[in-house]
């Protein structure tokens, strides 16, 4: 094939570079370069890709050997183009474009058929070859065609060349029938020498025949035989099977024993770790306690010896036991005695009290013992009914004669609009801190629930305290998986090394059984045994080497030592060669039994490093476990009381806020008591010392309904005084009106004589009234209305009903009733009155007051009321 296109890939100095050699029409190609531009590595690239890049190539300065890589289009004669590339390796690497090998044909025809070192001197001449040949055609001597042939063929001298063929030619064939030591012809002699005996050899056809036969046999007892081998090999190889499967199946045996009898077993929850660790932690907690108890129990036992029994207290046993079985009530029943001692000192102080309060002086028994006998009781009770009604009707009176100055009391008396403000603003903060209250009440006993919940979680936990709730320090949970995982990986490990030491024991067994069985026929040397006489037979004949060596000659002992060793050997050796079979056998379970004794010591350590690794790993784990203040348990477990752990936490975490939130309700209580009790002291009432916020409520309640009370008193008050400011205004009216008609009159009798009006009604008075005309002696200011019985009443009080036009005219027979001056209703009334007008008479009143005492200084001729005239007083 002829070469078209050169792709240099990686290969040399080139990188990627083609080179094309021009059509199928161009015979010669000229590649020039100046020195080191790559023309020789071209040349062997060329070579290359035909026959392969060679392993120890240099063209690799630039590019590494699995980089290496050449490619071309080739041309065969028929004008087909094969595209191939070349990379350098062992094997298939000659390969198409698209990455598929080339076939062996088209390989012979790129290859030509030569092989490398042909074709490079043939056709891949370089410099150093031209320079052989130029010196082989110098030392030619004129054969030109010798010299043109070594040239083309890169021989140094054809001569030479002929000249060593001929020797070696001689070295194989001597010419001449006595020519005996060419190779040719030792073989030929031989030959012949081999062909009588062949003809000798030959046998009669009845011989061969009968070895015929005898061979059709002898096959026959070979088929027979391999059919048994077969079998055998079959049957040895189903008991390799059965051997290397039996301590599974007598481990599967055994599991299945396990399991059956495990049947009746019950099936743990899922839970059961848990439970699990908890039954841990409370048998840990009652070994404690059991272990206290029994402390307790001997030291109760010490104190039990030295006691000396006392009978007394034996015979009082029943009722010392039923005591203590009532002990539990004692406080219960101590504090009620001192409560009800408490009630009894204050029900006996209020009756002393009360009995000061009858009869001062005297105690309450001595009061007790004046008590009046029931009917005098009956009347006394009739007597204050009577009381009772008189008092009302009294009242009802009193209110009716009120005068107008006890209104402007009444409203003095009362608070100011801003105290009543800030009291209801208290009242209504008290309101809305009311839920606030609910809850304060509720929060001791739910505090007090949380707090029994968390000691027995506590408990529960293993711990002292809530304090070592604070001191323990939890373990993160990557920590725990990594030690989880540590733990886990060394058990697994413990568990295969377990069932690996279980396996070779018994195959160690089974070894060690064979070992015996083959032991039973006899004893039989092995390989071991022969190798160890051996060693022993060359050291003793090497130490005679030795001595003897040294010019010494050795002794007779050593030389009876060699002689038995070599005897020993020779025995060993005699007896392997007559049971080569069984010593074979026995051989191979010694060296089985070796083997498995070795895995086993190995499997051992193995062993005993992994438990030693996981017990210092458990130590690890426990010190740190003691170092964050935590139970000693398991990964597992310890994950679960962590768990546990944080949920106590939280309780704590709410049991504290439910804390701050009661300190926070009290707070405000105590707020809203100082508050209420600052609003109570302003509006003029004295707050109980010490009082709740229910009883302040209730006594805020009260001044409202007290406020409320006295503002509809007032009202009604105001509305009566605005009904006797009218009524005032009308009998001043009716006042001038009969003060006119008086002058008319008086005038009219003046003028008439001293004749009685006509129409005038007749009064007869009494002695020491008012004169026959009809008006009242006007008494002077300062003086008690009261006096005016003496002035004008014969020394008697009227109670006087209110009616149309109040303090004007009245027509007779108009009064009610007298009643005696020394009657107990008359001097209320009287003192009452009195005290009116005293009111009246002193200084700073209300402004009310001051206009009626103006407008009495500007009423001419009134003394303290307006007089009366006609009927009236």
């Amino acid at each position: 094939m002829r070469l078209r296109e050169l792709h240099l890939t990686a290969f040399g100095p080139f990188t990627d570079r083609k080179l094309d050699f021009g059509s199928a029409g161009q015979n010669v190609v000229f590649v020039h370069g100046p020195n080191e531009a790559g023309k020789s590595s071209t040349l062997r690239a060329i070579s290359d890709l035909r026959f392969g890049i060679p392993q120890q190539s240099r063209d690799n300065f630039v590019h590494k050997y699995p980089d290496m890589l050449l490619g071309g289009v080739l041309v065969d004669r028929n004008g087909k183009s094969y595209h191939i590339m070349r990379r350098k390796g062992r094997s298939n690497t000659l390969q198409y474009a698209d990455g598929s090998p080339v076939t062996p044909d088209v390989e012979a025809l790129i290859t030509c058929g030569l092989s490398k070192e042909d074709y490079e001197a043939m056709f891949g001449l370089d410099h150093e070859r031209l320079r052989n040949g130029g010196e082989a055609l110098l030392a030619g001597h004129g054969e030109i065609g010798a010299a043109l042939f070594e040239a083309s063929a890169g021989v140094r001298s054809i001569p030479s060349v002929l000249e060593r063929l001929d020797l070696s030619a001689r070295s194989y064939f001597m010419p001449g029938t006595r020519a005996k030591n060419g190779r040719i012809n030792e073989a030929l002699r031989n030959y012949g020498e081999h062909h009588h005996a062949f003809k000798d050899a030959l046998i009669k056809p009845a011989a061969w025949a009968e070895l015929f036969k005898q061979h059709q046999l002898a096959a026959q007892r070979l088929a027979d035989l391999e059919v048994r081998h077969d079998e055998a090999n079959r049957r040895q190889l189903r008991l390799s099977e059965l051997r290397g499967v039996g301590p599974l199946i007598r481990s599967q045996d055994t599991a299945s024993e396990i399991l059956a009898e495990l049947d009746n077993a019950p099936l743990l929850a899922e839970n059961a770790p848990t439970e699990r660790a908890l039954a841990q932690a409370g048998l840990a907690a009652a070994y404690q306690n059991a272990q206290a108890a029994q402390d307790a129990v001997q030291r109760l036992s010490s104190q039990l010896k030295a006691l000396a029994p006392d009978q007394p207290v034996l015979d009082a046993a029943t009722r010392i036991e039923r005591l203590a079985a009532n002990a539990e009530s004692f406080d219960t029943l101590r504090n009620a005695i001192a409560d009800t001692t408490d009630q009894v000192s204050n029900t006996r102080r209020v009756l002393d009290e009360c009995a000061a309060g009858i009869l001062p002086g005297a105690a309450a028994h001595a009061v007790l013992a004046l008590a009046p006998a029931p009917a005098a009781r009956a009347r006394i009770d009739a007597v204050l009914e009577e009381f009772k009604v008189a008092q009302q009707r009294l009242h009802q009176h009193l209110e009716s004669a009120l005068p107008p100055e006890d209104d402007e009391q009444a409203a003095d008396s009362l608070p100011s609009a801003g105290l009543v403000s800030a009291l209801r603003g208290v009242q209504d903060e008290a309101k809305r801190k009311e839920a606030l209250m609910k809850r304060k009440e509720q929060l001791p006993a739910d505090i007090r629930q949380l707090e029994r919940q968390i000691a027995a979680d506590v408990a529960a936990l293993g711990l002292a305290d809530e304090v070592a709730l604070g001191r323990v320090r939890a373990l993160l949970d990557s920590e725990i998986e990594a030690a989880r995982d540590e733990f886990d990986t060394a058990e697994a490990e413990l568990v295969s090394l377990r069932k690996q030491l279980a396996q070779l024991k018994t195959e160690h067994a089974g070894a060690a059984a064979k070992r015996d069985q083959l032991l039973a026929a006899g004893a039989v040397p092995t390989m071991t045994q022969v190798r160890a006489a051996r060693e022993q037979r060359d050291g003793h004949w090497a130490q005679v080497r030795d001595t003897n060596a040294g010019g010494t000659p050795a002794s007779g002992a050593l030389l009876d030592t060699v002689e038995t060793g070599i005897r020993d050997a020779d025995r060993l050796i005699d007896e392997l060669a007559r049971d080569t079979e069984r010593a074979t056998q026995l051989q191979g379970s010694q060296d089985e039994l070796a083997r498995l004794a070795q895995q086993l010591a190995e499997l051992e350590l193995e062993r005993t490093a992994t438990a030693q690794r996981t017990a210092s790993a458990l130590e690890r784990w426990n010190a740190r476990l003691a170092e964050h203040g935590l139970p000693q348990l398991a990964p597992k477990a310890l994950r679960e009381w962590q768990a546990r752990l944080a949920d106590v936490r939280e309780q704590n975490g709410t049991l504290q806020a439910l804390t701050d939130e009661l300190e926070l309700a009290r707070a405000t209580e105590r707020a809203l008591v100082s508050d209420l009790c600052d609003a109570i002291a302003a509006v003029g009432v004295a707050a109980p010392p010490n009082g709740s916020l229910s009883t302040l409520w209730s006594l805020v309640g009260e001044i409202e309904n007290d406020i409320e009370r006295r503002q509809h008193a007032l009202s009604t008050a105001l509305g009566k005084r605005s009904e006797r400011e009218q009524q005032r205004r009308r009998f001043k009216a009716q006042h001038t009106a009969r003060a006119s008609e008086a002058g008319r009159r008086r005038t009219l009798a003046q003028a008439g004589g001293a004749g009685r009006i006509p129409g005038a009604p007749a009064r007869t008075g009494k002695p020491g009234a008012a004169p026959s005309n009809g008006t009242r002696a006007p008494v002077p200011r300062g003086q008690c209305r009261c006096a005016r019985g003496a002035a004008g009443g014969g020394g008697t009080i009227e109670a006087q009903a209110p009616g149309p036009g109040r303090g004007g005219p009245r027509p007779q027979g108009s009064r009610r009733g007298i009643v005696a001056p020394g009657g107990r209703v008359a001097r209320a009334v009287a003192r009452l009155r009195c005290r009116a007008h005293g009111r009246r008479a002193k200084p700073g009143l209300g402004r009310a007051g001051e206009a009626e005492r103006g407008h009495e200084q500007r009423a001419p001729g009134r003394g303290g009321r307006a007089p009366r005239t006609g009927g009236g007083r």
